[in-house]
């Protein structure tokens, strides 16, 4: 079964089953414990791979170790005391947004989801290159890019970045689990922190980013909206998607059928299945709001035409849509955030 460490890393002797929660045991004093882990055969024995494990041979007679003669720290799989361990994927910081016009989209989203610009960068010749700008909607990040000159890349939604402790640690896991290389581990571009990127099945591009730099501050308050709720991704295999977020990436899994839905709080990702002539990949940006009715006589207002309201999958709630300057589909839900 999963054994759970602390808030959102796991560890597995075998797929499946319910997490197990750890207990602080106060009685056996230790130090901080940094640690990043793999997956280990299924055995009677876990396997961790230690970058600064500091701690004593018990925790209160409940987990033993030993060290392995490749190195590793093999602890019993059963429920464990800690008192911090730092996950190796920390964070799901944003999804990139490849767009026609910065200034008209960042208008847009400015006056419709009171998306606030955090950060911004120009990379490459004055002539030829891209603008990024970061704002922060609600809680959660969004990354738009252009093109310098316009039309040197395609609207659409790009990749999923995720902060990482490890980057080489975590892009060599990645790529040794069969996910492509598209970018090996290098200083960013914008000259903030390191990047790397590789490919899932479905052609979504997953960032794996390290730096201190922090960009997103409290929710943002908006008159209807609550947060970004998720992120769509829509897949043909739903057990290899599956893979990929929860066993590779570390995320949190509730199912709700016909959704899926992973998460590290506060940002999530929704898997939905792939029917008819529909494309692979990422698909939308879902916004909770508090009234649906309301919220589309604002966009109304704003001159922008709304698609529903319409029942949400599962009966869970009711959604409806809008699309930016460049045909995103920005979606609005009502239901309760009980998914999270």
């Amino acid at each position: 079964m999963p054994v759970l460490l602390g808030d959102g890393i796991r560890l597995y002797d075998a797929l499946g089953g319910r997490p197990v929660r750890l207990a602080r045991d106060t009685a056996e004093p230790f130090r901080t414990v940094d640690l990043r882990y793999r997956r280990a055969p299924a055995s009677s024995g876990l396997t961790i791979t230690g970058r600064q494990a500091t701690l004593g041979e018990t925790f209160g007679n409940r987990l033993t170790r030993r060290l392995s003669a490749a190195g590793h720290h093999v602890f019993r799989a059963v429920p464990m005391t800690t008192k911090e361990i730092h996950r190796v994927i920390t964070e799901l910081n944003h999804l990139a947004v490849v767009v026609s016009d910065l200034d008209e989209t960042l208008d847009f989203y400015g006056r419709l989801f009171g998306a606030r610009k955090v950060w911004g960068a120009s990379i490459g010749e004055p002539a030829k290159g891209v603008d990024i700008a970061y704002v922060q909607l609600a809680q959660g990040l969004v990354e738009f890019i252009a093109s310098r000159p316009a039309g040197g890349m395609s609207p659409g939604l790009d990749h999923l970045g995720f902060h990482t402790d490890d980057l080489e640690g975590d892009y060599t896991r990645l790529t040794a689990a069969g996910y492509p290389s598209v970018l090996a581990p290098k200083a960013s571009a914008s000259g903030v922190g390191h990047q790397a990127l590789v490919r899932d099945a479905d052609g979504v591009l997953i960032e794996l980013l390290q730096r201190d730099f922090q960009k997103r501050d409290a929710t943002l308050p908006h008159p209807h909206i609550l947060a970004i709720d998720h992120i769509t991704h829509r897949s043909p295999d739903h057990d290899r998607s599956l893979l990929l977020y929860r066993d590779e990436l570390g995320m949190s899994v509730s199912t709700h059928p016909p959704l899926t839905r992973l998460s590290i709080a506060p940002d999530a990702v929704e898997l939905i299945p792939l029917t008819g002539e529909e494309s692979a990949g990422l698909m939308s940006i879902v916004l909770l709001v508090d009234d649906l009715d309301a919220m589309l006589a604002f966009v109304v207002e704003q001159g922008v035409s709304p698609h529903g309201p319409s029942p949400a999958s599962g009966g869970r709630g009711r959604i409806a849509s809008i699309e930016d300057p460049d045909g995103i589909v920005i979606e609005f839900v009502d239901r309760s955030r009980a998914l999270v």
